[in-house]
């Protein structure tokens, strides 16, 4: 049992995901296709994916145990939107943070100079695990995601309104059902006995659509801790109807549409123009307008900027239904 204890202050700064991270999602589900206890959920996806899984994918495969310390360098502690941002701070992680890392690893089976490069931060070992992740995304995770992103979604608008309603205390007490809250710590049932105290940094929850029985934790006590919990179903209406039209009637049918591809991916301005097939000023103006009623998060990253969707941007996605 691992025994989180939080401070006064440390329970102000417990907060949710904003939305779904394809990287942990990622991690977990090679959890599964890696490991011998399959969700039964899960169980037809993991065969179809096993049998035509991408050579390009298996070096990614070879650093995600089923189950134990997996390298927490791929999974970051702030979470990532967008999948590319997210391969981004993978591949800048310090070499010395890989190295360290994959040396609690035991990868002996798998041992080859790609391992040991990647260890040693070598830029084609990082480029080649850059490659692999995608192509693993690509085959086993993205065309799940629209489910993925319905059942976390739907998870995050729930938990949103009890944080809003009832505070920390009740979020915690309610995490999971193998969790128990007596503040100020929070007992996660997994692995050997332990204790950790939190320094200030808070505590993150993001649901999981790939997320195991057992919670799992990532990050240390001196930077961000994240516990991943499976999301409960989703229970959204599946048909087309005055739900998803409530949307579009709210905001627009554009601005629900613009909405929409930002559940799906970070995007540019440029991107969103062309899945939308519509001019780069006109997306800009409806962008202006979702990030003024919060709905929407724009950074700037070099010369481009980047649009995500926010958790009240994924909530009003949840209530409303889907199209």
């Amino acid at each position: 049992m691992l025994r989180i204890h939080l401070s006064p202050e440390d329970l102000g700064r417990v907060r949710l995901a904003a939305a779904p991270d394809p990287l942990v999602e990622m991690r977990l589900s090679a959890q599964i296709i890696n490991g011998a206890d399959v969700p039964r959920h899960l169980r037809r996806w993991r065969a179809e994916t096993l049998r035509t899984m991408p050579r390009e994918a298996l070096p990614y495969l070879h650093l995600v145990p089923p189950e134990g310390y997996c390298p927490e360098f791929l999974t970051p502690a702030n979470g990532s939107v967008g999948l590319e941002t997210g391969l981004k701070t993978v591949v800048l992680t310090p070499p010395r943070r890989i190295g360290a890392e994959l040396a609690r690893l035991d990868v002996r089976k798998h041992a080859s100079g790609w391992t040991r490069d990647l260890g040693e931060g070598s830029n084609q070992a990082l480029a080649v695990l850059r490659a692999s992740m995608s192509a693993y995304f690509a085959h086993a995770v993205a065309p799940e995601w629209d489910l993925v992103r319905r059942t976390v979604t739907g998870d995050l608008a729930r938990r949103n309104r009890a944080l809003s309603d009832q505070g920390a205390a009740h979020l915690l007490t309610t995490l999971h059902p193998g969790s128990g809250w007596v503040a100020p710590t929070l007992a996660i049932p997994q692995g050997d006995d332990a204790d950790m105290h939190l320094t200030g940094a808070g505590l993150r929850i993001a649901p999981s659509y790939f997320g195991t029985p057992a919670p799992v934790v990532t990050g240390n006590s001196s930077g961000p801790l994240t516990v991943v919990v499976p999301a409960a179903p989703d229970r959204a209406p599946t048909g087309t109807g005055t739900c998803g039209d409530a949307l579009s009637t709210l905001v627009g049918r554009t601005r629900a549409t613009v909405l929409r591809e930002l559940a799906t991916a970070a995007l540019t301005t440029t991107a969103l123009a062309k899945r939308l097939s519509i001019a780069t000023a006109s997306v800009s103006e409806h962008v202006s307008a979702l990030r003024g009623a919060g709905l929407v998060d724009s950074r700037r990253d070099g010369r481009q900027v980047i649009h995500e969707i926010t958790a009240l941007g994924y909530e009003m996605l949840s209530t409303a239904g889907p199209r």
